[in-house]
């Protein structure tokens, strides 16, 4: 048997666990490249979830296809052009809060934070 048969209370329990590995993938600080993919992989696994575990229930069905739809229109539609300018403003505006901030040179640890000798 290739897919082993699950209960709906044990697909359940999986589905749930797929949502909190997602939220925890969200809310993590630190982005590497495997977290963005965990987290696009937990988010198809509850977007599907959805479907196989309350496709009998119509409204949640129909609730999942609109809101399916509606968030394939939000990434498909055209947004605004980014002003390069306004952007470049404020890019120089928030560096100038660093003036005269000292820098010290020294060995930096793996997560970016600076070690004094």
């Amino acid at each position: 048997m290739l897919w082993p048969q699950f209960h709906r209370k044990d697909a359940l329990s999986l589905w749930y666990l797929a949502i909190f590995a997602l939220g925890a993938l969200l809310v993590q600080p630190i982005n590497y490249g495997i977290m963005r993919l965990g987290a696009l992989i937990f988010g198809l696994l509850v977007w599907g979830g959805v479907w196989a575990l309350f496709k009998q229930r119509k409204v949640v069905k129909i609730a999942w296809i609109v809101l399916s739809l509606f968030s394939l229109g939000l990434v498909l539609l055209p947004g605004r052009a980014a002003d390069g300018d306004a952007m470049r403003n404020l890019y120089v505006r928030q560096l100038d809060r660093y003036e005269g901030t000292p820098y010290v040179w020294g060995r930096k640890i793996n997560w970016g934070l600076i070690v004094r000798d």
